[in-house]
């Protein structure tokens, strides 16, 4: 996805990129759904857009963790036990991961301070 805006990418937060740095497709996945989430509320979206972003967080995060119980189904059935546990600790990692701790923190990343230094792009 190119991004075109006058401002730059919203950040996924910090604690999101620590906790999955063993991941790099699903940060890249997040940083993509955020991405297009920001672009719609740059185009007029009602809703005030950090309240958006946390709505995003949740559901992209729900739509991730299904994932991850499909993965464990997948392995499971494939009787590899390697395979299993591997998918186990992903959908744990992703279930600690969707805490609102992980991704508003004060730190580098910071999805609120992001919305407040670019506030005027988003009126």
């Amino acid at each position: 996805m190119i991004w075109n805006h006058a401002i730059p990418q919203p950040p996924v937060p910090q604690g999101i990129r620590d906790a999955l740095k063993d991941y790099p497709e699903l940060i890249r996945e997040i940083q993509e759904g955020l991405n297009r989430s920001v672009d719609g509320m740059l185009r007029g979206a009602h809703s005030p857009p950090f309240e958006e972003a946390v709505w995003f967080f949740k559901s992209n995060f729900d739509k991730l963790y299904a994932n991850a119980i499909a993965e464990v189904e997948a392995a499971e059935m494939g009787g590899n036990s390697q395979a299993i546990e591997h998918a186990k600790a992903k959908r744990h990692l992703i279930g600690r991961t969707s805490g609102a701790h992980h991704w508003n923190d004060d730190g580098e990343g910071n999805l609120w301070g992001y919305f407040q230094v670019y506030k005027r792009a988003f009126e």
